[in-house]
Formats: C-alpha cells, structure tokens, sequence
C-alpha cells in the first residue's frame, strides 16, 4: 500500500481521484483549506493545507508520503498564489521531503473551444 497525498481534494476532480485510489487500497492523504469539506473514509485522512505556506512547512505535512498528486485549481480567482506559485512550492516540498513522484493536472486553453483538436 503507497501513502499518497492529494492537493485540492475538495474539488470536483480531487474528490474522485481521493475515491478511486482508496478503493484500491491506497492510503490517501486528502489535502485542502476547509477540512469540514474534504473526504472522510477508512482509507482517507483529511488534511488542513494552504498554498500560501512556505515548502518547509508544507513538507512537514509529507512525511512518508510515496507520491503526491495535484488536482487544485482557484478557478481563475487566484491564478499566481494556487495555479502557479503554489504548484511550484509543493513541488519543491516534494523535493525537501525526498518524493519522487508527482502528478499535476492542469489545462491549457479549457475555455477556449476553437484551441480543442488542435
């Protein structure tokens, strides 16, 4: 069984991937702001998260920790605080806490329909 931590696992895409590897038996970290909003389950601690932390302190949170998966978004609310700077920190507390494997979802042009099939 692997240890894997997911960053915004209150969202619509973080909710199912949080479902899907505990059900197949992976210990889920399920990481976000509001704990009263993140998945509960044998298999699932909730985790408080903020992606205004530093990575030190985010890599506090990543001890034992086997791979982490990012799922967060602001919604276009706070592009360079969620997005960009806060993807960039957790990678680099990735890298402090030793984890090799890291998975980003993201989206290029999602709004845009005339850029889809290209």
């Amino acid at each position: 069984m692997s240890k894997i931590f997911v960053a915004g696992a209150t969202g619509r895409v973080g909710q199912e991937v949080v479902k899907q590897l505990a059900a197949a038996g992976q210990e889920v970290l399920a990481a976000g702001r509001k704990l009263d909003r993140l998945p509960k389950g044998e298999l699932i601690t909730p985790v408080a998260f903020d992606f205004t932390w530093l990575p030190d302190q985010m890599a506090k949170l990543l001890t034992g920790v086997d791979a982490i998966v990012f799922t967060a978004g602001s919604r276009g609310k706070n592009l360079l605080q969620v997005d960009l700077n806060g993807a960039v920190k957790l990678m680099q507390a990735a890298n402090l806490a030793g984890i090799k494997r890291f998975v980003m979802l993201s989206s290029a042009y999602s709004m845009d329909q005339a850029m889809w099939g290209r």
